[in-house]
């Protein structure tokens, strides 16, 4: 008879959170998440998110190499998603306004570009905050501008766009888990991989034979022509090594070639 084969539930590890306080940081990286659905109600909606990610250059922790025993040190990171949305219900409009001390203008907002604030000094309020499960975790609950006359401290972390076109290699790879798990929850990673599947063979030449559907002649660039008849004459088309992923980001669907 085979023994007893139980499970348990994993032991909790213990997380030093950022301490609830006011720290001076800067805003070193902005990652695109792509377009998120969210079912609130009952009601399925689509937004566009983002991830903002602040050092606090004051907050060093330091440690040892287990493989080299070798003393490290690392400064402590704090990060929020947003909608990226201006609108007056959302978070990302008053996070704005307040670190840059004034309302944006309406040029401003009817396109603010998010990553011109990558590298600015602000001051971060952080407060603890715990969930339904019991388990508690720090937050940003303000962006200040820096105080007149206070010397920032010199930051550490490399300044990082990454938008869509960074999904791919080493920037993506080196993001944690969870936010590499959100990306690929995106409509827009779900038709990269559809688009790559489907056109992994693919030379898109449009020399390719047409085929015959109901007496209509179908080329391999119908659908794409009825959704943008003139999307061959963008530049980005017309380059080869653009071209894959200028109708991935488009959206634009090219058939796959029948013998």
């Amino acid at each position: 008879m085979a023994q007893p084969l139980h499970a348990k539930q994993p032991e909790k590890q213990e997380r030093e959170l950022v301490k609830a306080g006011t720290y001076p940081a800067y805003l070193y990286r902005i990652i695109y998440l792509g377009t998120q659905k969210k079912t609130f109600e009952g009601k399925e909606t689509q937004q566009q998110k983002i991830w903002v990610d602040f050092e606090l250059p004051t907050e060093v922790v330091e440690y040892e190499d287990k493989d080299t025993k070798e003393k490290k040190s690392f400064v402590r990171t704090l990060g929020a998603e947003y909608t990226l949305s201006l609108s007056e219900k959302g978070k990302l409009l008053p996070m704005i306004q307040g670190w840059i001390g004034r309302s944006l203008t309406q040029d401003e907002l009817q396109g603010f570009d998010v990553f011109s604030l990558i590298g600015k000094g602000a001051f971060l309020t952080v407060v603890h905050t715990t969930a339904k499960n019991g388990t508690e975790y720090a937050n940003i609950a303000s962006v200040a501008p820096v105080m007149q006359g206070f010397t920032m401290p010199k930051s550490v972390n490399e300044n990082v766009e990454i938008g869509k076109e960074e999904w791919e290699g080493q920037y993506f790879n080196d993001l944690p888990e969870f936010l590499q798990n959100k990306i690929k929850e995106s409509n827009e990673w779900a038709n990269k991989e559809n688009f790559m599947t489907t056109h992994q063979n693919d030379n898109m030449d449009d020399s390719i034979p047409t085929i015959q559907l109901e007496d209509e002649e179908v080329n391999i660039d119908y659908i794409a022509l009825t959704q943008n008849p003139n999307f061959k004459d963008d530049p980005q088309y017309q380059n080869e090594e653009a071209r894959k992923r200028y109708l991935w980001e488009q959206g634009l669907r090219i058939l796959r070639p029948y013998q």
